[in-house]
């Protein structure tokens, strides 16, 4: 028998994780936007693909790290272990990390 149950995801817009300290080093910040999972997507894959779109007005290459838990504080002040580090990366997948009936943040 398969057990169903739901993941719950909220983006953080801490998916400026380490993007945050560019804006020290240049003029403009860089944007980035959550693609998928959405802000409070439920029914999620125990392991979804995390999407999400970015640029730097100022053309900068961006060090990217993702953080993943279900404790939002930790994601807030980036105390997780990040699940993935990149450059101009733009998605990653959650392998072996998620559990049903539990919210996440990322």
């Amino acid at each position: 028998m398969r057990k169903y149950g739901y993941i719950l995801f909220f983006g953080v817009i801490l998916l400026v994780f380490f993007i945050s300290s560019c804006q020290m080093l240049t003029g403009q910040p860089p944007i980035v936007d959550i693609v998928s999972p959405e802000d409070g997507a439920t029914n999620v894959s125990l392991k979804p693909e995390l999407i999400w779109e970015m640029s730097d007005p100022d053309e900068d290459t961006l060090s990217v790290k993702v953080y993943l838990s279900s404790d939002k504080a930790e994601v807030e002040n980036e105390s997780a272990t990040p699940i993935f580090e990149g450059e101009d990366a733009t998605s990653c997948t959650v392998e072996d990390l998620l559990e049903y009936d539990t919210t996440y943040y990322w």
